[in-house]
């Protein structure tokens, strides 16, 4: 039984419908699938979810939801408009997720009973992935850092945002924008950048109140094709180490299992051939008592179990072993320790 909790939509930049990914969950045999929209971001509208597109997101994703609950052999058929297509004994489990970026400004709910953990009266969500996809600098660092960058001159390349509060520095859009950010921003350090991202990957669980934190590491989405950071470096480890220790301290606070993604999403793209996080982050978090999910990231229905095999054999070597959460009333989730 496959399963993936990391899943998205035309809602926001996905490439395929909800009822497209249902169908490709079916055709494949998965037995959870979890939808997770990126949350809006003022700053930034072009990739995330728009503020009256996430109730859309909200009533089609739950209908299905109750649909698969109720009858899943009807709503196999529903959706897989193919009667070959039919449910598994148990039923494809649909789930109402987010991925919920650091800086958005409004809080997401988890719901009283969430999947992974409890929520709020009025919370609709059954579980938050964390994730940080830009680093911010204020306008006040950026000073201090002796850098020059005019208000709302925007750089000519995707990834970097200039907004009231301070720049926003993609990691994942591309190597023209980390290199754009080296040059004018961190005068060549690749080591000072990295600080400037874990310190704000650090803070991803208490910021955002997430059950999963989402592609730790994305940083390093560009490092096999063009070795910006030395992963190696005692500095590098030690500005990771310090993130890795506030998220552990925030999710024990919490009373919470320290869940981390295995994230699939660069390979499927072409930009790796591991999953992220790095091997020895993941050695890292085992030593320190952390439990996986592996999750495709999945932007198109045809990858929505890309490269899971591998990220079995991945965490596998990293010294997990295969576990599972019971969730009352809804089965099992699978994990590793």
């Amino acid at each position: 039984m496959k399963q993936n909790l990391h899943t998205h939509t035309l809602y926001c930049d996905g490439q395929n419908t909800i009822p497209e990914i249902i169908r490709a969950a079916l055709i494949k045999d998965f037995g959870v699938l979890g939808f997770s929209g990126h949350s809006f971001t003022y700053y930034d509208k072009s990739y995330c979810m728009a503020e009256e597109g996430t109730d859309e997101y909200i009533d089609e994703v739950l209908a299905a939801k109750r649909l698969f609950a109720r009858d899943p052999e009807a709503a196999a058929r529903h959706y897989g408009a193919d009667a070959s297509l039919q449910a598994s004994k148990e039923g494809l489990r649909v789930f109402l997720g987010l991925e919920q970026d650091l800086y958005s400004d409004k809080p997401a709910l988890r719901r009283e009973h969430g999947l992974l953990n409890p929520g709020y009266p009025g919370g609709v969500y059954d579980y938050l992935i964390g994730s940080v996809h830009a680093f911010r600098l204020t306008w006040a660092e950026l000073q201090w850092m002796g850098t020059v960058i005019r208000p709302l001159r925007e750089p000519d390349l995707n990834g970097v945002v200039f907004s009231d509060d301070g720049a926003y520095i993609y990691v994942d859009y591309g190597l023209d924008t980390l290199n754009w950010a080296l040059e004018n921003v961190f005068g060549g350090d690749p080591l000072a950048l990295a600080a400037a991202y874990f310190e704000d990957e650090g803070r991803i669980v208490c910021d955002t109140d997430c059950d999963i934190v989402g592609h730790f590491d994305l940083l390093l989405k560009f490092n096999e094709r063009e070795r910006i950071f030395d992963e190696d470096s005692p500095r590098y480890k030690a500005v990771r180490d310090r993130a890795l220790e506030r998220i552990f301290s925030d999710f024990r606070a919490w009373g919470r299992r320290p869940l981390f993604e295995v994230n699939t999403g660069a390979m499927a793209k072409g930009y790796r051939t591991e999953p992220y996080p790095s091997k020895d982050s993941l050695s890292l978090i085992r030593d320190m008592g952390g439990s996986l999910i592996i999750n495709s990231d999945c932007h198109q229905a045809d990858k929505l179990d890309y490269a899971f095999d591998e990220a079995v054999k991945y965490v596998t070597e990293a010294g997990f072993r295969p576990s599972s959460i019971e969730i009352p009333g809804r089965g099992e989730l699978r994990i590793y320790e």
